[in-house]
């Protein structure tokens, strides 16, 4: 099986949409916007190639903090949309802790997720971050993207214009170009979908100078129609595909198995339940199809197969997953969609019939 590089990643950003609570194709539509807008702002061709692929693995390391932030907020999906849509610093942080630590729960509960939140959230939060460039460098790597301007900009995914960002390192014209394209883009794309123009020009102009670069929000508020109109394209993800700035490259065998573990990598790390369960049930299946003697494609077939079998799991909070009582009817339920998710095209639509099936959840 051939494949492109931006066809493994684009697979990957959907993965990562669904983990973080965000509607799909958002990683999509940023990297869209992200390329649009160096090219009005004039970017070299080299930065733009690299504001691509960290538009598409920005997230890839997401899953790593989802224990901490479920300790913290209990549903940590929704954790993750609402955290997006605050900066990153210290103050707001503890705000959100206060505000929304175990939202909805009893308030015993809640006092709980507060306090372990306020004592250990923020340090966790810089612990997370780093995790997170470090896991984009990894599968960066592993599928041949190791060039030293991509992997600089994957180490500054939560860096800041001002240098109150995460872990501090560099600030300012230090910034990779792509990164600072990126974190412009990525929030751009979330406030547009929110309230549209008008939104996006708010919220930019009140971070430029602190979280972006105030040139390139300079450049996005003269030229915001221009710049938004490539996401309003009938296929984002052909959009995406098209504008790959390598040339038709393709996977070699190593660099898919790679990039197909790196998927199965990132599910499993949401739980301590799921540490290496896509791995195990890729060998076992592996070993079960060399036993019935299959050809040796059909055997990697079933090998790759199994290792994306749970990505769907990602879209369920680990709320329900780690739930230690009996999960009532709704989240079963949830937990019965699962399978949906993994079943995703890539166009985001589900192939097989969404609506509920009748009868007791739990056979």
């Amino acid at each position: 099986m051939s494949l492109h590089v931006s066809e493994l990643l684009a697979a990957l950003s959907l993965a990562t949409d669904l983990g973080t609570g965000h509607p799909l194709e958002r990683a999509l539509r940023t990297c869209l916007i992200a390329i649009r807008l160096g090219e009005v702002a004039q970017i070299d061709k080299a930065a733009l190639k690299d504001a691509y692929y960290v538009a598409l693995l920005r997230f890839v390391g997401c899953t790593a903090d989802m224990q901490a932030l479920s300790a913290t907020f209990g549903d940590e999906q929704a954790a993750q949309a609402r955290v997006h849509k605050i900066e990153l610093v210290p103050e707001q942080m503890i705000v959100e802790i206060v505000r929304h630590a175990g939202y909805g729960e009893a308030f015993p509960s809640r006092l709980q997720h507060m306090a372990y939140g306020l004592a250990y959230g923020i340090t966790e939060a810089r612990e997370a971050a780093v995790a997170h460039c470090e896991i984009a460098q990894h599968v960066a790597r592993a599928i041949g993207l190791d060039s030293d301007s991509l992997r600089t900009a994957l180490s500054q995914i939560y860096e800041r214009w001002d240098r109150r960002g995460m872990p501090g390192a560099v600030h300012g014209e230090a910034l990779s170009p792509a990164i600072r394209l990126v974190h412009l883009a990525q929030d751009s794309e979330l406030y547009y979908r929110l309230g549209g123009q008008a939104a996006v020009l708010e919220i930019v102009r009140k971070r430029a100078g602190s979280a972006y670069d105030p040139r390139l929000v300079e450049v996005l508020c003269n030229h915001i129609a221009d710049i938004f109109e490539i996401t309003e394209q009938e296929s984002v993800w052909d959009a995406v595909i098209t504008s790959e700035p390598l040339e038709t490259r393709l996977l070699n065998d190593a660099q898919l198995d790679e990039g197909i573990h790196a998927i199965a990598d990132f599910t499993d790390l949401r739980s301590i339940y799921t540490y290496g369960h896509s791995r195990t049930v890729s060998k076992l299946a592996a070993t079960a199809a060399n036993l019935q003697g299959l050809p040796k494609k059909e055997v990697t077939l079933v090998r790759h197969a199994a290792l994306i079998h749970d990505v769907g799991r990602v879209a369920i909070s680990l709320k329900i997953w780690d739930k230690e009582a009996p999960l009532t009817s709704a989240e079963w339920e949830r937990v019965r969609l699962y399978p949906i998710c993994t079943n995703l095209r890539k166009e985001g639509y589900p192939e097989v019939d969404t609506k509920p099936k009748k009868g007791n959840p739990s056979r």
